[in-house]
C-alpha cells in the first residue's frame, strides 16, 4: 500500500483550544487504489473522532480511515468528538480527491491482416491518444499506418508474422491493444539458391546446375518455366541440352502478391568433332621428321604414347613428327572442349636408320675397302662409278681416279645413311702428322693395311705401342724426350716405317 503524506490547506476548527488536521497518502489515486487518511489532534489528550466521506460518517473511531471505494471529486474530513459523537469540539478541512480510472487500449481495427513487402494498411483504435509499436522487425508502424517491411524469407519459407501493439497509458498504469498481421513475400522467379548467372553453359545430352525441386517449379516454389527455343529441355532431374545453339529460360513466378518473370541466356555447345588428319599412320626412319596436316576442327593437342620413341612439334596446320628410336608407338590428336574430347589416332612406325662405320674413309687408287654398317641387310650405291667401282651387296669399294664419291647405304625399310669417300693417289699407305709432334702425334691410314703401330728411338727403343683404331688414331707423345722416332706401322702381310721428330 503507498502511504504519500502530502499537506494540505487547513481550517481550524477551535473549539476549546483543540484542533483536528487530516492528511491523506494522495490526493491523486486510482479507482480501487487503497488509500490512507491520518487525524492529528491536539489541545486534548483524550479524543474521539468521526470521518465523513461526502457527508456521511464512514470508517471507525480512529485516527486512520482505509479505503478503496473512493470516486473522483470525493470529500473527506474528520470532526473531533465526545464519546457518543453527538458533540463536535474541532472539525478538519476538506479533503477533495481526484480519483482516475485505469486505461483501455481499446480494440484496434483495419481494413486487413495481411500485406505484401512493400504495401502499407492503415489501422485505427477506438481510444485515442495511444502510441503505435511492433514485436518484431517484418513491418514497420507510424500513427496506425502499417507498412511491410520483410516476409521472412523467400517463398518456399512462408510469410512473416509480425504484431502491431497500440498503447495507452496514464498515472494508473498502461494497457495495450494487439493485431497479428502477415507479410506475404513478393513473388521471386530466381533460381537455384538465388545464384543469378547472367547465362549459362550447357552441353548436348548433359545435365545443368539449374536444377529445379520438383515438376515444374523453381528452387523458390512457385513458377513455372518455359524454353523459348527447343535448345534444351526440362525434366525432373533440371535442364539437358538437346542440340547446340542459343536459347533462353524463362521462369514466370506469381503469388497474391503479383508476378514476376526471370530469364537466363543458355548456350548449349556439343562435344568436339574428331580432328581430320591427313594420314593414318607414318612411318620413319631415327631421325627422319614427316608432317601430318590436320583439316579444320581448331586446335587441338597431340599425346605421344611412347615420347622416347616419337617427337612432336606443332605446327600452324598440323605438326612435325620426329622418329627418336626405332619401335611403334602410337599419337592422339585430341580436340576439346567444355563439353569433352574427341580423340583421332595416327599409328607410327620408326625404323633403325643404318650407321655405316668402316676403316677408311678414304682409298687409295688401284686399292679396296671394304665399307660395313651396323645394320646389315642393306644395298650399297653411289653416282660416283667414274671415281670407284662398288660392290652392292659386300660393300667393297675399289679406287679408279683420284676424287670424291657419296656413297649411300638404304635398308629394306627405306631408311638409309650417306658417307663420303675420297680416292687418292697414294704414296704410302699412311702419314702421320704434325711433324715434328710436341704433345699429340695423329696417325691416318690411307688403305686397311695395318693392325698396330711401334714408336722406336734412335736407340731401337720401343718407347710406345698400340692397336690402330681405323682410319685415324691419335696417340700422346708429351711424355716422350725430344729426338728423331720411328714410327713402324704392323699388318697382317706388311708392315711400313716413317720418319717423324719430338719436339
Amino acid at each position: 500500500m503507498k502511504t504519500v503524506f502530502l499537506l494540505l490547506a487547513l481550517i481550524p476548527f477551535i473549539v476549546r483550544s483543540q484542533t483536528i488536521d487530516v492528511r491523506a497518502s494522495d490526493t491523486l489515486t486510482c479507482f480501487g487504489r487503497i488509500d490512507t487518511f491520518t487525524a492529528t489532534i491536539s489541545g486534548t489528550a483524550a479524543h474521539n473522532v468521526q470521518w465523513m466521506l461526502n457527508g456521511t460518517v464512514v470508517g471507525t473511531d480512529s485516527t486512520k480511515f482505509v479505503t478503496s471505494a473512493l470516486h473522483n471529486h470525493d470529500t473527506i474530513l474528520c470532526h473531533l468528538t465526545n464519546g457518543a459523537h453527538n458533540i463536535v469540539f474541532a472539525t478538519s478541512g476538506k479533503i477533495v480527491v481526484k480519483v482516475d480510472t485505469f486505461p483501455d487500449a481499446g480494440i484496434i481495427t483495419g481494413t486487413t491482416n495481411s500485406i505484401c513487402v512493400g504495401d502499407s494498411t492503415q489501422l485505427t483504435d477506438t481510444v485515442n491518444g495511444g502510441i503505435w509499436k511492433n514485436k518484431k522487425y517484418y513491418v514497420s508502424v507510424s500513427n496506425g499506418l502499417v507498412k511491410g517491411i520483410y516476409s521472412g524469407g523467400f517463398e518456399c519459407y512462408g510469410p512473416g508474422e509480425d504484431t502491431v501493439i497500440y498503447i495507452v497509458s496514464n498515472a494508473c498504469g498502461r494497457d495495450t491493444a494487439s493485431k497479428a498481421i502477415t507479410v506475404n513475400p513478393l513473388p521471386h522467379p530466381y533460381f537455384e539458391l538465388h545464384i543469378i548467372p547472367s547465362y549459362a553453359s550447357l552441353c548436348v545430352h548433359s545435365l545443368s546446375e539449374l536444377i529445379p525441386t520438383s515438376g515444374n517449379t523453381d528452387f523458390m516454389c512457385e513458377g513455372i518455366f518455359h524454353v523459348r527455343h527447343g535448345f534444351v529441355e526440362m525434366g525432373g532431374q533440371g535442364f539437358s541440352g538437346v542440340k547446340a545453339g542459343r536459347d533462353t529460360i524463362v521462369n514466370v513466378s506469381s503469388n497474391s502478391c503479383g508476378i514476376d518473370s526471370f530469364s537466363i541466356a543458355v548456350y548449349v555447345s556439343e562435344k568436339p568433332k574428331k580432328a581430320i588428319a591427313s594420314v593414318q599412320s607414318l612411318r620413319l626412319c631415327e631421325g627422319s621428321v614427316d608432317s601430318v596436316q590436320i583439316l579444320g576442327n581448331g586446335s587441338v593437342s597431340w599425346i605421344v604414347e611412347q615420347p622416347t620413341l616419337a617427337v612432336v612439334n606443332p605446327t600452324p596446320n598440323g605438326a612435325n613428327v620426329t622418329g627418336k628410336l626405332a619401335g611403334s608407338t602410337l599419337i592422339t590428336i585430341r580436340a576439346s572442349n567444355s563439353c569433352g574430347f574427341s580423340d583421332t589416332t595416327i599409328q607410327v612406325k620408326i625404323d633403325s636408320t643404318p650407321k655405316p662405320f668402316h676403316s677408311l674413309d678414304s682409298v687409295c687408287r688401284g686399292y679396296t675397302l671394304y665399307l660395313k654398317d651396323s645394320v646389315s641387310g642393306g644395298i650399297w650405291e653411289t653416282a660416283a662409278s667414274d671415281i670407284m667401282a662398288l660392290n652392292k651387296t659386300t660393300g667393297l669399294i675399289s679406287g679408279i681416279k683420284e676424287g670424291v664419291g657419296q656413297v649411300i647405304y638404304t635398308l629394306p625399310t627405306g631408311c638409309a645413311d650417306t658417307m663420303q669417300v675420297a680416292v687418292t693417289n697414294c704414296t704410302h699407305e699412311a702419314d702421320c702428322y704434325p711433324n715434328p709432334a710436341t704433345d699429340e702425334l695423329t696417325i691416318h691410314l690411307f688403305v686397311n693395311l695395318y693392325h698396330s703401330f711401334a714408336l722406336i728411338n734412335a736407340l731401337g727403343q720401343v718407347t710406345l705401342s698400340g692397336s690402330l683404331a681405323g682410319v685415324f688414331t691419335k696417340v700422346n707423345v708429351k711424355g716422350l724426350p725430344r729426338g728423331i722416332y720411328y714410327l713402324k706401322l704392323i699388318g697382317d702381310s706388311k708392315s711400313e716405317v716413317l720418319k717423324m721428330v719430338k719436339e
